[in-house]
């Protein structure tokens, strides 16, 4: 991308360069962004996640699956998962259809107390 920028900044056209009108058809690629977790670089923090997550960069995983897809994020991220098919997230998923797919390849999913009592306003 940033070499059809710069040849745009330049003077070219993108017809110039061989693309036209439209959208570039959907990719059946699932894409999923983890965070990276460096608590050895971060020695004075708590391990306890906070709104930021006190993560250190982020990684992503593509495939043509969701599960594949998050397999290989979590690979990249340098996380060893356990033979277990358990989540525990802070945070419920965002939408119905993840939590289904989520469903798919967990046993249990499980969020953080605080979470718990933040969506039941307690």
């Amino acid at each position: 991308m940033a070499q059809v920028a710069t040849k745009v900044i330049l003077g070219k056209s993108l017809a110039d360069l061989g693309y036209e009108s439209g959208l570039y058809p959907e990719s059946k690629s699932i894409h999923v962004k983890a965070p990276v977790f460096s608590f050895s670089k971060l020695e004075d923090v708590d391990s306890y996640l906070g709104p930021e997550m006190k993560s250190t960069g982020e990684v992503m995983g593509s495939d043509h699956t969701f599960e594949k897809a998050l397999l290989k994020a979590f690979a990249g991220a340098k996380m060893e998962l356990p033979h277990v098919n358990r989540l525990i997230t802070g945070k419920a998923a965002d939408t119905k259809n993840t939590e289904k797919r989520i469903n798919q390849i967990c046993d249990y999913i499980g969020v953080t107390e605080e979470w718990y009592l933040e969506e039941r306003n307690l």
